[in-house]
């Protein structure tokens, strides 16, 4: 089958998948669409570009895949698309189910903070967050990068569970300039996809609106965008020099926004799990010794622990480029992993965990308990639900579960001493 018509199909899977959105309600919906628009921007609309401009492969332009165009992206394309189609049939039927059973059961919406100490205990954790951040020794360390995460859980925390009253849209636009800040600085879109993604989900809390709809698409292309030109700021001389003379071989509507299509590179590791062929990554045993590794901290393991996306970096990309870069973390996604290490099967396989990781992250933003919370919180984040597969979902878990125990402790320890504060206050009084 033509690229052109693997393309309809992948357009037509991502409609079905926003309209089982449709259906779902409070936090799932907005999941399920950062889905698609992650989605399509990778299986989409990079491989359209590909197509439609036919560009030369240049340096630092991850778009065009030389490897693709060595044969000719026409001709290339259906064997790296053919996978992505299934991936994402298998996926959108596997929570086309989960959402028909949750429409039976009571609504999905968050209910209102009756935990009069969780704001605070979400400041806390943010401020501890941002401490660490700019702590130059956080890289590499066990300890400080489980502390780092206290800030995307008060970052999230403060706009989906934070006060809906006055106040709460400068809070929000203090949160999102900070993040915005430090997407920045440590060159990654995470922080501020993830804030733009809680800022939805509490849309989707206190009830959609038109105004409300056009504001979340307005923030979060102003967000990419905004971040793509504060980034280029840090890149090199020459660095830029590549990229401005490989952004003039694409047309000028297109141009402007190749900085953002590159950040979206999930097209770049199907193609590498294409070169490596279907099951050639490691055998069953070791993929799950790889999976429960994810879940143990690092202090705990004898031998050195590599992160998913390094893993990628070291064995998978390159078989077909030939470059090993240990320092870079690529976003593999649940294809390109699954085919990797089973073929097709393994597609399936990672599509049922992704579909269970949403329906997780459901319960958990639902749940009272502040553990809970917070361990939802960082499922969506990180991007464990967008660029992740099964070794990549379970690391930012087991990472999470560590990160979410720590706010809990914090969150016990605030409740005791302002209830101490209390009692001792009606003693004096008495």
């Amino acid at each position: 089958m033509a690229a052109e018509a693997w393309l309809v199909v992948i357009a037509g899977l991502l409609c079905l998948l926003i309209f089982i959105s449709s259906r779902a309600r409070g936090a799932m919906r907005v999941l399920l669409i950062a889905q698609v628009v992650y989605w399509a921007f990778s299986y989409l609309v990079r491989p359209l570009i590909l197509l439609m401009v036919n560009p030369a492969p240049a340096i630092n332009d991850s778009v065009a895949d030389p490897r693709l165009a060595y044969y000719g992206y026409a001709q290339a394309l259906p064997g790296v698309l053919a996978p992505v189609a299934f991936g994402l049939f298998v996926y959108s039927i596997t929570v086309g189910i989960i959402v028909a059973i949750l429409r039976r059961k009571s609504d999905d919406l968050i209910p209102e903070n009756v935990d009069l100490q969780a704001p605070a205990t979400f400041v806390i954790a943010y401020v501890l967050g941002w401490l660490v951040r700019m702590l130059p020794m956080t890289e590499g360390n066990s300890l400080l990068s489980t502390l780092s995460y206290m800030a995307p859980i008060g970052a999230v925390g403060l706009i989906v569970y934070g006060r809906r009253q006055a106040g709460g849209s400068f809070m929000i636009l203090g949160v999102l300039s900070l993040e915005l800040i430090w997407s920045v600085m440590s060159a990654s879109k995470t922080p501020i996809l993830a804030v733009v993604i809680a800022i939805a989900i509490r849309f989707g809390i206190i009830g959609w609106s038109r105004r409300r709809a056009i504001s979340i698409a307005i923030l979060g292309v102003a967000a990419a965008g905004g971040f793509s030109v504060f980034q280029s700021f840090k890149l090199g001389n020459g660095v830029k020099q590549d990229l401005a003379g490989a952004d003039a071989a694409y047309p000028v509507w297109i141009s402007p926004f190749m900085s953002i299509v590159r950040r979206f590179d999930l097209l770049s590791a199907m193609t590498d799990a294409v070169y490596l062929g279907p099951g050639n990554w490691m055998t069953p045993w070791e993929g799950v010794q790889t999976a429960l590794k994810g879940l143990v901290p690092r202090q705990f393991l004898l031998d050195e622990k590599v992160s998913a996306g390094s893993l990628w970096a070291l064995e998978v990309r390159p078989v077909s480029t030939g470059v090993i870069n240990p320092d870079v973390s690529l976003a593999d996604g649940f294809i390109a992993e699954g085919y990797a290490l089973n073929g097709f099967l393994g597609i399936a396989l990672g599509a049922f965990f992704i579909a269970f990781l949403l329906f997780l992250v459901r319960k958990l933003l639902l749940s009272g308990s502040m553990f809970s919370r917070s361990l939802g919180i960082l499922l969506i984040a990180y991007p464990a639900l967008y660029e992740r597969g099964v070794f990549g979902g379970l690391e930012i878990f087991g990472k999470s579960l560590q990160a979410a125990a720590v706010v809990w402790l914090i969150h016990i320890l605030l409740v005791a001493a302002l209830s101490r504060s209390r009692g001792n206050s009606r003693s004096g009084v008495s």
